[in-house]
């Protein structure tokens, strides 16, 4: 190779990494935090927390009862865990982001050894790349659960409602720890990952309008929230236990028995898929109704059941199904 050649192909080499690094590392990095999380966000949105806040979504419906977007609501609380000033509950916001954005949630060990706070993770008008809630080992009291932080409280267990709510698709989401009543909702989701999930709600999907009195075999249902496609291509855990998971798919009230009519009719037939679905264990309490095993949508986000609902589970890997057709119904494998 002449001496010219070698300098041409330096010359491009250099340019190539040169363009890779723009890529790779375009958009700023914002820093926030609070006494038990701290936040890394790099991207081309805006970051920020509004503190003393609950995150309470609801859809936006016209005159014809389509959802034409989400109200992102919020209440104010005060509600703090033992007593402690400076644990009350925030919203952290992810504010257009363009899809290449990637937020890092990890405990804040420098200032405290718990990570006794509840948050919730708000992406508004944004598509991320990755969104990942890191908790240190032994970072928690006793039975506690991550993103929401504090341990089972038999007084106020209830009160609060931890998210990951994202109107635009999101590449990957993971956790280090549990989930605990937390909503996990976007368009899409590339990986999905966590290691155990208690009284959670996982939805994909775009929301397309609300149904009112739509029948579902001897039950009808006032209200009920359609969604349309949606992909989860992998999600991957430990053990879910009283967690529904809907890829697409409306979640009405159901007995057990009729579930498989249900959810094979045209209108309540799941719009979404997932592509693997790889736990150890899926299993559920269960709810009688009238002697006969129901799922209460109504209770879909503190819910006695574990409900799968896609059109098509590529690969479905799981050890053990425990309570199956009783608390336990999955459809699409």
């Amino acid at each position: 190779m002449t001496q010219i050649k070698r300098k041409k192909m330096k010359t491009k080499l250099l340019l190539t990494a040169l363009l890779f690094s723009i890529t790779v590392f375009a958009g700023k990095t914002q820093k926030l935090e609070t006494p038990y999380w701290q936040v890394i966000y790099r991207g081309n949105g805006q970051a920020r927390i509004q503190s003393n806040a609950r995150f309470a979504p609801e859809p936006v419906l016209d005159g014809s009862s389509n959802i034409t977007g989400w109200s992102y609501l919020t209440n104010p609380t005060t509600f703090s865990v033992y007593g402690v000033s400076d644990n009350k509950p925030f919203v952290l916001w992810i504010e257009n982001d363009d899809g290449k954005g990637i937020l890092v949630v990890k405990a804040n060990k420098k200032s405290r050894d718990v990570a006794a706070q509840y948050f919730s993770i708000v992406c508004s008008n944004s598509s991320l790349k990755k969104i990942i809630v890191k908790a240190s080992k032994n970072s928690f009291l006793e039975k506690s659960k991550p993103i929401g932080g504090i341990i089972w409280n038999d007084i106020n267990w209830d009160s609060f409602l931890p998210s990951v709510f994202a109107d635009g698709d999101v590449g990957s989401i993971s956790f280090n720890c549990d989930l605990f009543k937390t909503l996990i909702y976007a368009k899409n989701i590339g990986k999905l990952k966590f290691k155990n999930a208690l009284f959670s709600l996982i939805v994909v999907g775009e929301a397309d309008r609300m149904g009112f009195e739509i029948p579902t075999g001897s039950i009808t249902n006032s209200e009920v929230i359609f969604f349309k496609s949606g992909t989860i291509d992998k999600l991957t855990a430990r053990r879910i236990f009283n967690t529904p998971i809907l890829a697409g798919a409306a979640f009405p009230a159901f007995y057990m028995s009729e579930a498989t009519a249900v959810f094979s009719t045209p209108e309540l037939s799941p719009k979404g898929s997932i592509g693997l679905f790889k736990v150890i264990e899926i299993c559920a309490w269960g709810e009688k109704n009238n002697d006969r095993w129901f799922v209460d949508h109504e209770m879909n986000l503190l819910s006695d059941s574990s409900i799968v609902l896609a059109s098509e589970i590529k690969k479905f890997k799981v050890k053990r199904i425990c309570t199956e057709n009783t608390s336990v119904y999955i459809h699409g494998r």
